[in-house]
Formats: C-alpha cells, sequence, structure tokens
C-alpha cells in the first residue's frame, strides 16, 4: 500500500468492500479480534497516508505535470479508504464490553488501550494530504477516543461532579487523554478548515468533544495543575477558530469556540453554591483572552454575514457564564483602540462619545447583552447591586450626556437610546436575584422615581415588568421552599419584597391614572434633576400626560404592563394594606359615578386598577361583595360612555373566573343571573364580547344536578343565538364557546337540542338562521355522540323544511348544516332522506345565484358516496345537465389519476369554518353552475388565489410539455383540428356530429372555452401570472443598457444561454430607437411635472386662457379646496402646484 503507482479499480473495490462488512462486523465479534482489527486498520491508515503523502509531494515538485488528473484521483481514492477505515475504528471504540463471558471490565480495558493507540497515531498523521472527503470520519475517531478514554459517552454532557474514574475510565488513560487534549483540539481545528459541508460536520464533532470531554478536564481545575494547563492550553488551541483563514466558516466555527468559553466557566462555577470574587477572577483569566478578541474581531471585520456570526457567538458565551462575569470582561466604557492612520474628526469625536459612558465601538454589545439576558443560564444568579452599581451608573452618564452642548440633536437622541437599551437589561436582572435582601429596597426608591420620567416614557413598560418577573419569582420560591436554609433565605426575599409592595403599589396607582390622564393631584411638581436618573416624585407628571393620553396603541401596551405588575406585587403585599387601598379606590370610583360631571376616564381608571387587585386573588369575599355593588350599576345602566360598560363588564369577568364561588353562591347566583338577564337590553355593542365572557365563567361553575343553575340555559340562550351573526368575530368565537360550555354542563344532549330546536320557530330570520348555525356547530362537535347521531335525521329531516324559506342568510345556515350533516351521518341513516335533501337543495330561490358553488361541493360528495346513478333521479329535470356535467369531470379527473397527471392536491382535516363559510371549487375549476361554460364564466368565477395557483401550476406543466409542441409546431399552425378529442378515445369520423367539432388552429384564440386552450406555450412569472412580450422589448432593453458599464457582457451572456446569435443592428436603426426613447424619456418628465392650477383652462394651440365646452366656472375664479389634496401624502404635490401660481422669493423689507 506504500508503492506510488495508481491503484486498481477491481482492488480498489475490493478493499472497500472488506472495509465495509468489517465495520458492520465490529459489534459482535470478540473483543481479542477487534483489538487485532483496530491495529490492522490502524497500520492500515498510516501506510495509505504515507503513500497520499507521496503522491502529493511528487505532483508539487512537477514529477506528474502531464498525468496531474490521474493523480489526484489516486489521492482521492487514498482518502475514500482512510475514511473507510476510520469508519471501522470509530465502531471498534464505541463497542461496549461483552459481558457475555463475565470479562466487561477487562474488554473495557483492551480497548482503553487500542483507543491510546489509535489516538497516538491519529495525532502524528500528515494532515494536509489527505483529502476532504476522510476529515470528517477522522474528527469522529478523535473524538471517540478521547471520550473512551476519559470514560464519557458520546452524547452525554458532564456534570460539575463528573470524573473519568466515576464515568468508568481509569486514571492512567485519564492522564494520558488530558495531556493529549489540547493537541486533539489543535487537530481538529485543523480539519475544520475546509469546503462548508465538511467543515459543518467536524464542527459538530468538535463541540460533541467540547460537552463530553473538554468538560470532564475543567473539573478538575485549578485543583489539578496538569488540567488546569491542558484546559489552559485548549482554549489557546480553540482561539485559532478566530483567524481570518476560517472567516469563510465562522458561521459554524465560532459557536464552538463559545460553547468551549461556557463549558470551562460553567464547570468552575457549578462547583460553587456562591460565585465569589475569586471565582470571578479565575474566570476572567481562563476565558478573558477568548472573549476579549470576539469582541474586537467584530471591530475588525464590515461584511453583515462576518459580523453577525460574532454576535452570534459573543450572545452564546454571555448566555453561559453570565452578564456580570462577560461585563467583568469586556468594559462598555473602552473601545478598541484608535488606528494610527484614524482621520483628525473621529478623534476629535471620541472625548464626547466617552463622555457618553459608553465607547461608540462597544455600542453593538447592548442589543446583544439585551437578547442573551433570557437564554441566561440557571446557576448564574444575578446580582441586582451590579445593576445598580455599573448599568445605572452608565445610564446616568449617558443621561447627563444628553444636556452636553457640544452634541447635536442626532447624538443627543443616540444618548437616549442608550438609556432606554441600559434600562431594558433590568428584566434580566430580576429574574431570580441572589441579593434581593441587600439591594432592593434602595433598588425601589430609584425605580419609583424613575419610572415617572416624562423624558423617557419606553420605562414604564420596562419598569413594571421587572417588578412583575421579581415579585412572581420571590413569591413561587417562598411557596416552593423545602429545606431550612433555602425557606430562611425565600422568606427574607418574600418580606422585603412585600414591604417594598407597600411604597411601590401606590406610585404605580399613580401612575395608571397619569397614562389616563385622570390624576387630579395638585402637588407641585419637584425640580428637574437633568443629571441624574432619579428625578420627580410619583404623581408629580400628572400635567404632563394629557387627559385621554391612552388612546395610542403604545399607551395602552403601558397601561396593561402597570395593572400586571399591580396585580403580581398585590400577592406579596401585606393584607392589611391591600385592603384599604382596595377601600379607597372603591371610595373614589363610587364618587366619580355619582358625579355630574362626565367623569368616564376616571372610572376606567378606576375599574381597571381593581381589575388587577382582583386578578390577584387576595380580596377577601366582602371585598369582591363591594366590587360587584359598585360596578353592578355601570352594567344595567348605558348612561356613561360605552368604553365604561365595557371596562365593568371585564371586571365582572375577572370576578367570575377568580371568585367562581362567590358567582355561584346560593344568595349570589340569582342576582348575578338576573342582572345578566336583565341588562340585555342596555348592553352596548362593543361590551358583547366581555359580557359572554362573563357569562361563559358563570355556566362554567354551574352543577349539572342544580335545577336552579339549569334553569338559567334557557334564559340566555336566545342571546347566545343572536351573538351567533355578530360583525364582531370575537363575539362569535364567544358565543360558540358559550353554546358549547352550557352543552357540556347541560349533559342532556336530547334536552338540549330541544331547546335550541325552539328557537327556529321564531319571528325574525336572524333568530331561526342563528338557531341553524347552533345545531351545525354542536353537530360538528358532537358528531361522535351516540345520542347525536340517533339525533340527526330527525334534525335534518326538520331544518330542511327551511328550504321554502326567502331569506338568504336562512338559505346560507341551511345549507351549511346540509354540508355538517353530510359528514357526519352514516351511509344508512342519510340514504332515506336524499329525496328531502336533494330536491331542498335544487329548490334554489335565494341560492341560485350566491350559493352555486357550495351546493355544488354537496351534490360531489352525495356521488361520491352513492353514485351518481342514485343522486341524479332525484334532481329536478331542468338541471339533469348539472349531473351530466359532473359526471363527465369526475370521469374526466379519474383518467387523469389514472394517467399520473392528477394535481397533487389532498384533503385536509375539515374544519367547521371551512365547511360552513368555504366556496371553494372542486375539480371544475370555476366552471358555471348550470352545464354551460364560457370564457368570462371561467375567469369570473375563480377567485384570485385559485387563478395563480392554477396558472403556476399550467406553468409548470408547459415547461415539460415544451418539446413536443415545438416539435408539432407545423401541425399546430395549419390543418383541422377535433375540438372535442381526447386522449384514448376512439371516435367515428363518418359520424356528421363530428364536422361541428373541427376546427383551424386560428379559431382557437377567437372561439369558445375548449380544453384546448392551454395547449400553447405561455410564459408565466413566479406568482402566476401571464407574461406578455412585446416585439421590441428586447431592443429596447438592450437600448437602456446600452450606457451601462457590462451591458455588452451581460447581452452576450443572455445569447448564449438562449442558445442564439448575436443580431446586428444597423446605425440608422439604432438611431431611430435613441429618437425614440428620448421622446419618451422627455414626455415622462413633462408628466412628472406639476401641473398648474389653471392647466384646465389653457390652451394647447395659443397663449392664454380659453373656457372649453362643459366647463362650469372662469378660468381662474374657482380652486377646489379638496381634503385629498392636502393630506399628508398627497401635500408636496399641492404645494408644487401652488408654486405654479404664486412666485416663490424673499419677501423685500419696508
Amino acid at each position: 500500500s506504500g508503492s506510488n503507482s495508481q491503484v486498481h479499480s477491481e482492488t480498489y473495490g475490493k478493499v472497500m468492500h472488506l472495509l465495509s462488512f468489517l465495520e458492520r462486523t465490529m459489534s459482535i465479534v470478540r473483543v481479542n479480534v477487534l483489538v487485532q482489527l483496530g491495529e490492522v486498520m490502524a497500520r492500515l491508515i498510516a501506510g495509505v497516508t504515507a503513500a497520499a503523502t507521496s503522491a502529493s509531494s511528487s505532483k508539487m515538485g512537477g514529477a506528474a505535470a502531464a498525468g496531474g488528473g490521474g493523480e489526484s484521483q489516486v489521492l482521492s481514492t487514498y482518502s475514500r479508504m482512510v475514511g473507510a477505515a476510520l469508519s471501522c475504528l470509530v465502531s471498534a471504540i464505541e463497542r461496549d464490553g461483552d459481558s457475555s463471558d463475565g470479562h466487561e471490565d477487562g474488554d473495557a480495558a483492551k480497548i482503553r488501550q487500542l483507543a491510546q493507540r489509535v489516538l497516538a497515531s491519529l495525532l502524528q498523521l500528515h494532515l494536509p494530504s489527505l483529502g476532504q472527503e476522510c476529515r470528517p470520519a477522522l474528527a469522529q475517531c478523535l473524538v471517540s477516543c478521547c471520550c473512551s478514554l476519559l470514560g464519557s459517552t458520546s452524547t452525554s454532557t458532564s456534570s460539575a461532579s463528573s470524573s473519568p474514574v466515576a464515568n468508568g475510565g481509569d486514571a492512567a488513560s485519564a492522564a494520558i487523554a488530558t495531556k493529549l487534549l489540547p493537541l486533539t483540539a489543535s487537530t481538529l481545528v485543523e480539519l475544520s478548515d475546509g469546503d462548508a459541508g465538511v467543515a459543518e460536520a467536524v464542527c459538530a464533532e468538535l463541540g460533541r468533544w467540547v460537552r463530553s470531554c473538554f468538560a470532564i478536564a475543567a473539573v478538575s481545575v485549578p485543583s489539578d495543575a496538569a488540567a488546569t494547563k491542558s484546559v489552559g492550553d485548549c482554549i489557546e488551541a480553540l482561539s485559532k477558530l478566530m483567524h481570518h483563514r476560517f472567516r469563510h466558516n465562522w458561521e459554524v466555527n465560532l459557536p464552538v469556540l463559545a460553547a468551549g468559553a461556557v463549558v470551562a466557566v460553567a464547570e468552575r462555577h457549578g462547583r460553587e453554591a456562591v460565585e465569589d470574587e475569586e471565582g470571578i477572577a479565575l474566570t476572567i483569566q481562563m476565558v478573558g483572552p477568548v472573549v476579549k478578541g470576539l469582541v474586537r474581531l467584530r471591530s475588525d471585520v464590515n461584511d453583515g454575514a462576518s459580523r453577525h456570526a460574532i454576535e452570534n457567538a459573543v450572545s452564546i458565551v454571555i448566555g453561559g457564564i453570565g452578564m456580570e462575569a462577560f461585563l467583568g470582561i469586556v468594559s462598555l466604557e473602552e473601545g478598541d483602540g484608535v488606528s494610527k492612520h484614524a482621520g483628525k474628526k473621529k478623534k476629535q469625536k471620541q472625548p464626547a462619545a466617552t463622555a457618553g459612558g459608553i465607547h461608540p465601538d462597544r455600542t453593538w454589545l447592548l442589543p446583544v447583552l439585551k437578547s442573551a439576558s433570557a437564554s441566561t443560564s440557571a446557576h448564574h444568579r444575578p446580582n441586582l447591586a451590579f445593576f445598580q452599581g455599573t448599568i445605572l451608573a452608565l445610564a446616568r452618564k449617558c443621561d447627563a450626556a444628553t444636556a452636553a452642548p457640544s452634541l447635536t440633536a442626532a447624538e443627543a437622541d443616540a444618548q437616549k437610546a442608550r438609556v432606554l437599551e441600559l434600562w431594558s437589561l433590568l428584566p434580566a436582572f430580576c429574574a431570580n436575584p441572589a441579593d434581593v435582601e441587600v439591594t432592593f429596597p434602595t433598588l425601589s426608591q430609584t425605580l419609583i422615581k424613575a419610572v415617572v420620567d416624562k423624558r423617557y416614557p419606553q420605562l414604564v413598560s420596562i419598569i413594571p415588568s421587572s417588578l412583575k418577573v421579581l415579585a412572581s419569582g420571590v413569591r413561587e420560591r417562598y411557596e416552593a421552599s423545602g429545606d431550612d436554609d433555602e425557606e430562611t433565605n425565600a422568606a427574607k426575599d418574600y418580606d422585603i419584597v412585600s414591604k417594598a409592595s407597600v411604597k411601590l403599589l401606590p406610585g404605580l396607582f399613580k401612575l395608571t391614572e397619569n397614562l389616563h390622564g385622570t390624576n387630579t393631584s395638585s402637588e407641585p411638581t419637584a425640580k428637574r434633576k437633568d443629571s441624574d436618573m432619579d428625578v420627580e416624585e410619583a404623581g408629580s407628571e400628572a400635567a404632563s400626560c394629557g387627559k385621554g393620553s391612552n388612546n395610542t396603541p403604545q399607551d395602552a401596551q403601558r397601561v396593561q404592563a402597570v395593572t400586571d405588575a399591580i396585580g403580581e406585587l398585590a400577592r406579596v403585599c401585606p393584607r392589611s394594606f391591600l385592603q384599604n387601598i382596595f377601600k379607597k379606590v372603591m371610595q373614589r370610583l363610587l364618587v366619580a359615578t355619582q358625579a355630574e360631571e362626565d367623569e368616564s376616564d376616571k372610572i376606567c381608571t378606576l375599574l381597571g386598577l381593581a381589575q388587577a387587585l382582583v386578578s390577584s386573588e387576595t380580596l377577601d369575599e366582602n371585598s369582591v361583595s363591594l366590587l360587584y355593588r359598585a360596578i353592578r350599576p355601570l352594567i344595567r345602566s348605558d348612561e356613561h360612555d360605552s368604553k365604561v360598560q365595557k371596562r365593568a363588564y371585564k371586571c365582572m369577568a375577572k370576578i367570575c373566573e377568580k371568585n367562581g364561588s362567590f358567582v355561584t353562591s346560593s344568595e349570589h347566583l340569582g342576582e348575578i343571573t338576573e342582572l345578566m338577564i336583565g341588562s340585555i337590553m342596555t348592553c352596548q355593542v362593543s361590551s358583547r364580547h366581555m359580557r359572554l365572557k362573563c357569562m361563559i365563567h358563570i355556566v362554567q361553575a354551574f352543577d349539572s344536578t342544580n335545577e336552579q343553575h339549569m334553569a338559567v340555559i334557557p334564559k340566555v340562550m336566545g342571546e347566545v343565538l343572536l351573538c351567533l351573526k355578530d360583525s364582531n368575530a370575537k363575539t362569535r368565537e364567544a358565543a360558540y364557546q358559550l353554546l358549547l360550555k352550557m352543552a357540556e354542563v347541560r349533559d342532556d344532549m336530547t334536552d338540549f337540542f330541544q331547546i335550541v330546536l325552539a328557537a327556529l320557530g321564531a319571528q325574525t330570520p336572524h333568530m331561526r338562521s342563528g338557531a341553524v348555525m347552533a345545531i351545525s356547530r354542536l353537530v360538528f362537535e358532537y358528531r361522535d355522540d351516540y345520542t347525536v347521531q340517533q339525533l340527526l335525521p330527525q334534525i335534518l329531516q326538520t331544518v330542511t323544511i327551511l328550504f321554502d324559506e326567502k331569506s338568504r342568510e336562512i338559505i346560507k345556515s341551511v345549507v351549511g348544516f346540509v354540508r355538517v350533516s353530510i359528514a357526519a351521518m352514516d351511509k344508512d341513516q342519510l340514504e332515506p332522506l336524499l329525496p328531502e335533501v336533494v330536491g331542498g337543495l335544487m329548490k334554489y330561490n335565494k341560492g341560485k345565484g350566491r350559493f352555486r358553488a357550495k351546493i355544488k361541493i354537496i351534490l360531489k360528495k352525495l356521488a361520491r358516496i352513492y353514485g351518481f346513478e342514485k343522486i341524479t333521479p332525484l334532481v329536478p329535470e331542468d338541471d339533469a345537465r348539472l349531473m351530466t356535467h359532473m359526471r363527465k369531470l369526475e370521469e374526466r379527473a379519474k383518467r387523469r389519476k389514472a394517467a399520473g397527471r392528477a394535481d397533487g392536491r389532498s384533503d385536509g382535516q375539515t374544519v367547521f369554518d371551512d365547511m360552513m363559510e368555504s366556496d371553494e371549487e372542486d375539480s371544475d375549476d370555476g366552471r358555471t353552475f348550470m352545464t354551460g361554460a364560457t370564457g368570462f364564466t371561467r375567469m369570473t368565477a375563480m377567485t384570485g388565489k385559485s387563478q395563480r395557483s392554477a396558472a403556476i401550476e399550467r406553468a409548470q406543466s408547459t415547461k415539460s410539455a415544451a418539446k413536443s409542441t415545438m416539435s408539432a409546431k407545423s401541425t399546430a399552425t395549419s390543418g383541422p383540428r377535433i375540438r372535442a378529442e381526447k386522449s384514448g378515445e376512439v371516435m367515428d369520423m363518418l359520424d356528421p356530429t363530428v364536422a361541428k367539432s373541427v376546427h383551424f388552429a386560428d379559431d382557437v384564440a377567437t372561439g369558445e372555452f375548449s380544453d384546448d386552450d392551454d395547449d400553447g406555450v405561455m410564459e408565466f412569472d413566479d406568482m402566476g401570472r401571464l407574461v406578455i412580450h412585446e416585439p421590441l422589448d428586447i431592443d429596447r432593453r438592450s437600448a437602456m443598457n446600452a450606457d451601462e458599464p457590462n451591458a455588452a457582457d451581460a447581452e452576450e451572456n443572455e445569447e448564449l444561454r438562449g442558445g442564439g446569435k448575436r443580431r446586428r443592428v444597423s446605425k440608422f436603426e439604432s438611431a431611430k430607437v435613441e429618437r425614440a426613447e428620448a421622446i419618451k424619456r422627455k414626455a415622462q418628465k413633462k408628466a412628472n411635472e406639476p401641473k398648474g392650477l389653471g392647466s384646465a383652462y389653457k390652451s394647447k394651440k395659443a397663449g392664454g386662457d380659453i373656457k372649453k365646452k362643459g366647463q362650469k366656472f372662469e378660468p381662474y375664479a374657482y380652486v377646489p379646496l379638496d381634503g385629498k389634496s392636502y393630506s399628508k401624502k398627497n401635500r408636496g404635490k399641492a404645494v408644487a402646484q401652488m408654486g405654479t401660481v404664486v412666485k416663490g422669493g424673499k419677501r423685500k423689507r419696508r
């Protein structure tokens, strides 16, 4: 195998076949044989690699100049042979010990010894001589050897307490593997320098090595000096991936480097209960150079792909080691240094940027820190003190820089944006912090002051959401605490947050009023402190919030964030304080509702606060009863604004959701039910959705055995049926959910269907249509219920009577019900009702022009179930042609499917809305409801979506049929055709009716619709639209692009791509084209110029103005003031028109 001659193909095939066989048998042979085969494979790899090295050197020396292709083939053959041998070694090393003969430990030791020899042999290979094909196999073999020596599995991630001996290894093998880890890392890094596919496979193995092998070595740091040195050398070897020669593979390389840094820190800190200063210092010492190198590398590259890969790697590092450890390594205030050749302007602006607190080279880290903070590891508990001392200090510097006179407006806005980005890191520090007891009392005061800073309204969303995260985390830890130490710490944190909530809740209440513009506080505004973020007290910025300021979506989101924080803080605050503050809210609510002036905004604000307190589930029954009595008049009355009633229903829904026992109690259920039933006449349109949600919660708490509860269902059924026809989609869906909830609670489908069917006798078509829709939904949801299956024939027979109705909405509902019933009923149940169903469908009335698509779908489904022979006699004679037409289409579809030309559409799972509302055609592609069809009706009956999809399908089929069409071009352009001819059919040419079907090719474009319309070759774009080329398009495009730099090359490439020759154009023709283009450009320029206000009165043949025929006003006597012309979009054109009348210029001084 060491000769330089070309490997014979037959010998090579035998060797590869043998290696493939050995790879499969490595798992079943005895360990002694396996070890011998492994040594043979190692020698084979060494010999083939030596031969490849010799062949490569001879080729580089010029000895194979004449036969370079043969030498490349030899090297490729050697590479594939090495890859097959490496696969055999992987199967041998990853094999478990043979426990059948009782020598499992001895077998594992033999496999580890084999792994030692193989690892030492592979690390001595000459990598440049190996081809790309064997690199993934070599990387896999190296990682498998390391895992075997360290006693780790190939897929597991080592824990903090794992060790080689505990994982099944021995001390000697682990020492050897630990010593060889840096060399293995360097080898794997060199192997990743290849094609994209090879680099991805090698980096996958390198990542496995980091998680399985490198992590085990990192456990012994710093107690083991050898392991500490090995880990440091490994990190240094992995840092080579930042070299620019790996730049084309940074997307897969840099995440492995980041994972290595994360593993080193995670294993170090995973053994510490608390991260002390010594641990942070060790982290900086180990991974500091790698992290700093990644950050500096971001400034050295300019392309977006490389920067994205670096930012992704930095995000992985931040998520793994924690934000505090990262900012301890990388300072946001220091840059990467200024180049010696940098311009003077950059050096002059540097001090101003540094004064802001964050260096310009580090601004890109702020969004990366925010995105990475969401995935921070659980064992890195943040410290609020770091946020208070470091992050807020930077925010104060940036805030102070906004007032610097040397900054422009854009630079000041940039500093404000940095302030907000720094504040956006607060939620990450509030997630399970370690120093709540020490830091939060002082930090909460800063948060109260900062949340009302009118310069940064975005903080209204950031700070309350952070408080919500903190309060919920502290409460969950307190409720789930187990051992004594954990319970003590959780209890202390809970007490601190509970005490702080006494000061936080009043501030958040005032903030909510400020956002609604309803604060009536007359306290003087504190003096603004521009140099400090700790500004005005809570409630002092009421003047800055205009009344009704919550109309924008941003303000609505901020109000929601504040109320959510109030609800979460209310769960941890003292109960006595919560009751007192709730009573004050109720007092102000009663005063506002009884005021003579319109206090709608204030009432909505107070109801929102009450809703937040109810959602906390901390109010007692007396407080809930007080709130219910306060909102009851608002629900009954429509004197106030509609938003007041909607907010009252929201509050009522929250009471029903969180306090079900209060609603279903015997003393309140009747009263609440009467309130819901009696307030139907005063219910606002915008309140229907929340009203139905209240009723859903009320019905959900019903007991099916309680007659008083069950008596409520018939009383609300009418409202539910009417709401099924509401124009609001949310209201309709809530009505459906309430209907299903009532059916579930009733637990008697026969009785419940009788209640709904009673509405079929209602006076209004609206109610009857709603009843049919309710029955359709019930049948659809309970189609598998035995009781419903038994009732369905009778229900269908009853509903089909409504086909005689003249109301279109009733016909639509009945057609939808028939469609649902056919899908739900058995074949034998439906067969006796076919005459009534088909006869009712074909009565048309209002449905002839509106529901023909749905009716045809139902007929097709019936025909598939029972056959056309059974359905056709049930159809009236006037519509018999329709069934014939449908039968022909069905047969044609079957033939196409048999011929392998099916369109590939599959019937998905049918949902209720599709069955009730869908008008999609089946296989007739939009033909008319009757048998006749024209080209116009074919196009108009199809929706835009179906037209585009059909065009795309035709374009795809046209490409495959292009050759056959072009070959038959002479036949297509001359000679007769048979219009009704179908492939595979025999026609009687002596039949006199055939003469009517004969036509010529020229008649296809002007004739009626036929199935041969798509035989010509047409071009479609990606959206399925037909592309029509004008004759001079090519010449125009070439003339327009003649001045471009590479126009001639592009034209030549187009000709080569199309296989044609370049057409020579005479100078006269090119001059004509240029003149036509010049005239066109001049006309286009003139058309783009703004028309004067008097252009309608301007004469084209002479100067001055004229009064044309049909004009109502004299010239310049009337200027129309159209509101559309002065909108923001058209304001520029209007000003330009005015400019044609009023000459611009400076005013003369008097």
